[in-house]
């Protein structure tokens, strides 16, 4: 941990790194490995590959040290597995030290370099990437373009995705399906809501064919069929086969859909059902809608099955208030829903935390003879814990019970959660204990919330219990189980215990996270050991971890622990050079700092 130099994610901290990077390589000019093998052959690529299976930075240093990179592929490789690592900055120097070494770039370089920066967050970097390609000669090619657009997806720049897809279309590539997610989730991401709908139109093509008996042909059997512009003469039959297909790729499903409305082979609800269901399973929820739209249109009442299908791709898209206004719709049109078209609005209504609502539909299934079933339940019971209605939750389930209906574990999994919302931690214990009792084992994901009850309200030693259960039973925790009972230790004022989960979580190979490092840094600074407090900093920094504002401000308490100031405000410089905003603890932390140096002095 005592590694010293930033990991360079702004300009003005690796400038500030660079002399002491420059003065280390001067003293020690890296040596070929003999381990690595020359990248003309295939023995390279494969010897590549059995290192990036392992994820590990280091593995890939006598690849970079050596200096064997000679040609456009190996460059290649080497940045694609920068980037599986998420090293979008080192990928971007080795691509400045290939094209100083006089190695021209292909489009597998450019792919690779841009697919970096996509999965590093790095907008700019791809689009300046995009943009180079034309000045040595390349054409940007349909990967590049989906890397870039995704990036900016991800940066929520709808403008940039938007005109890297009109590009697209100028160079006349083919728009992949995912093409359209992305771009239509970056206007929605920034409220342009009007584009995002233009865009759905498109995925869905133009508008229905209108034959005029020009476009039919014979088979060979003697049946009359339509043709299709694009490819060769297909039958409606061929095309409803091509969607049902689970393997089918979205840009296949897009062209499968364009080609059924341009012909005009989508008649029957159960058709539209199919179409619909294939475009929600996919995120395109608007081109669900607007396609059942269009078949009402067409004076063809959907069924229940196709407002289900219909509310199903809202709820996959995250919109509520479309499956509620669908489910209004059914009663208007005097079309009864089933069980299954309440289950999955109140699955939408869930995962939107509306548990008034879900409360309301509840009472409103019995009026239309239509009674809950287990899944009605574990819908609004997790809608009302996920809103810290504890209390709600719990005469859910008591109402669960007087319908004879047997709690499950997901009854089991909302209701625990409820209390960690509340911290009920006895009731989640309790609930813990009742599980076993009905032979309903308690998985990773149910023990975190109820240690995390427990901490919250202070009682660190039932964490320490819980996971001698789940090692007991043989269940794997998690980074985040283990957190959550450092995370009560340290309320506890438990130091020694806490260190000890530290140390057993490194002895089981577990990968720590940012909070594993605030806390670690926590337990450091009530030490008064700010030294190792910063180093753990400076190491999250070097791996590229990515510290945030509540690991900055446990390093500020330790620094204001030990009477630190100089210290306190150089980290308060690295949190601007960042770009992380201070919150209410950092001007707490600040303001307790200059009461203390002030009495100092005193």
């Amino acid at each position: 941990l005592g590694c010293t130099g930033g990991s360079g994610r702004t300009a003005a901290w690796r400038a500030s790194q660079r002399p002491r990077a420059t003065a280390a390589m001067a003293t020690t000019a890296p040596a070929a490995d003999p381990r690595v093998p020359t990248d003309t052959g295939a023995e390279f690529a494969q010897w590549l590959k059995a290192v990036d299976e392992t994820e590990v930075l280091s593995d890939l240093e006598p690849v970079l040290q050596s200096k064997r990179l000679s040609t456009a592929r190996a460059y290649a490789l080497v940045l694609k597995a920068l980037g599986r690592r998420g090293r979008w900055e080192r990928a971007l120097d080795l691509f400045q030290d290939m094209l100083n070494c006089g190695i021209a770039p292909d489009e597998a370089v450019f792919h690779a370099a841009i697919g970096a920066c996509e999965r590093g967050k790095q907008w700019e970097h791809s689009v300046r990437l995009l943009a180079s390609m034309p000045a040595v000669q390349l054409v940007p090619d349909l990967a590049s373009f989906q890397s870039a657009i995704g990036a900016c997806e991800q940066g929520r720049q709808w403008t940039w995705s938007l005109s890297l897809l009109r590009e697209m279309q100028e160079q006349r590539l083919a728009t992949h399906g995912m093409t359209y997610v992305s771009v239509i989730r970056a206007c929605e991401g920034c409220g342009q809501y009007d584009i995002a709908e233009e865009l759905n139109s498109e995925v869905l093509g133009a508008a229905p064919y209108q034959d005029d008996g020009n476009n039919l042909e014979t088979d060979r059997k003697g049946n009359l069929r339509k043709k299709n512009a694009f490819t060769k003469a297909v039958t409606k039959q061929e095309l409803l086969n091509r969607l049902r297909k689970p393997a089918a790729s979205t840009n296949e499903v897009l062209h499968t859909l364009s080609a059924l409305r341009r012909f005009d082979f989508l008649e029957k609800p159960k058709e539209y059902a199919m179409a619909i269901d294939c475009l929600g399973s996919r995120s395109f929820w608007r081109s669900a809608l607007q396609l059942m739209a269009e078949m009402c249109q067409r004076q063809q009442i959907p069924d229940t099955i196709l407002y289900t299908t219909a509310m199903r791709a809202c709820e996959r898209g995250r919109k509520w208030q479309h499956a509620l206004c669908l489910l209004n719709e059914m009663e208007q049109r005097e079309v009864v829903p089933d069980a299954m078209a309440y289950n999955t609005v109140l699955l939408a209504l869930e995962k939107g935390r509306q548990w008034r609502l879900t409360l309301s539909l509840l009472r409103s299934m019995v009026t239309y003879d239509c009674f809950p079933e287990a899944r009605s339940f574990n819908a609004a019971i997790s809608a009302c814990g996920e809103a810290g209605q504890w209390m709600a939750a719990v005469v859910l389930s008591q109402a669960m019970r007087a319908s004879r209906l047997v709690p499950d574990s997901f009854t089991y999994s909302a209701l625990i959660r409820a209390c960690e919302r509340d911290r009920r931690w006895s009731e989640a214990l309790r609930l813990l204990d009742e599980m076993r009792n009905q032979a309903l084992f308690p998985s990773v994901f149910m023990y975190e919330p109820a240690i995390l009850a427990c901490g919250s309200c202070g009682e660190w030693r039932w964490p320490l219990v819980l996971l001698d259960q789940m090692d007991r039973r043989g269940l794997v925790p998690e980074v985040s189980t283990y957190n959550a009972a450092v995370g009560a230790c340290c309320e506890g004022l438990q130091w020694k215990e806490a260190v000890s989960l530290i140390q057993t979580m490194q002895q089981r190979a577990v990968s720590l996270d940012s909070n594993s490092y605030k806390l670690m840094i926590q337990i450091l600074g009530s030490r008064q050991r700010w030294r190792e407090a910063l180093q753990l900093l400076r190491h999250m920094l070097d791996i590229d971890l990515g510290p945030t504002v509540a690991v900055y401000n446990s390093a500020m308490s330790a620094c204001v622990a030990s009477s630190q100031w100089m210290q306190l405000g150089l980290l308060l410089e690295e949190m601007q050079q960042l770009r992380l905003a201070p919150d209410r603890t950092t001007a707490e932390i600040t303001a307790r700092a200059a009461t203390s140096a002030g009495g100092d002095s005193d």
